[in-house]
């Protein structure tokens, strides 16, 4: 479970890094 939310968190970062710049 902490896995699966490190790598969701990782995602929403990475969606929002590229969207935000």
């Amino acid at each position: 479970m902490k896995e699966e939310k490190e790598k969701g968190k990782e995602v929403s970062k990475d969606e929002l890094a590229p969207e935000k710049r």
